[in-house]
């Protein structure tokens, strides 16, 4: 399986991108410009990285760097890795970790800037129900509705509500979640 995912983990790092990010790219307008072949395999590339962050007893820094592919107008995917730190001190519990793995997603736009998001992540997170604490690969499915918002031709802004299908105690994300980002076409 690192095998699959090593050219892609390679070519997010190559990007070298820190955006907040998640929904497909509108195709580009033909006004001034010279006509663009839609069909093209690099128009229908976009990436984008999610990024989070939150401070206090509980601390969580996320980051979700992926890279997709339009594949119709009004259907995408995208596939990336994940790094996710968690922090809590509080009076009854004293812990870190740091959660790591894949993630992949597909996007359908049942109109226009409304889509259907379905996502899954296998994660590797700590298992601290043994003794000694182990690591465990755990899969997330979520599923969920979101918003596109267009800045520019290669720019949307997005807003995606879902809920995670997961029911672990081990399992880090809250439910439901709320995403706010941007994509950028390549």
């Amino acid at each position: 399986m690192n095998i699959l995912f090593q050219p892609l983990v390679l070519t997010l790092i190559t990007l070298g991108v820190n955006t907040f990010a998640q929904d497909d790219i509108k195709p580009p307008s033909n006004t001034n410009k010279k006509q663009n072949n839609t069909n093209s395999y690099s128009n229908n590339l976009f990436y984008g990285s999610g990024v989070g962050a939150s401070f206090g007893s509980i601390t969580q820094i996320n980051l979700q760097p992926y890279l997709g592919y339009k594949i119709f107008n009004n259907f995408n995917i995208a596939a990336g890795v994940t790094y996710h730190y968690i922090s809590v001190n509080t009076t009854l519990i004293n812990y870190s970790q740091s959660v790591y793995g894949f993630n992949a997603f597909a996007r359908f736009n049942v109109v226009e800037n409304i889509f259907i998001h379905a996502g899954y992540d296998l994660l590797n997170v700590l298992n601290y129900t043994t003794t000694p604490f182990t690591r465990k690969w755990l899969d997330i499915y979520t599923l969920g509705v979101g918003y596109s918002s267009y800045i520019s031709d290669k720019i949307s802004i997005t807003a995606t509500y879902y809920y995670n299908f997961t029911n672990s105690m081990l399992n880090p994300y809250p439910n439901p979640n709320i995403q706010i980002g941007f994509n950028v076409g390549l």
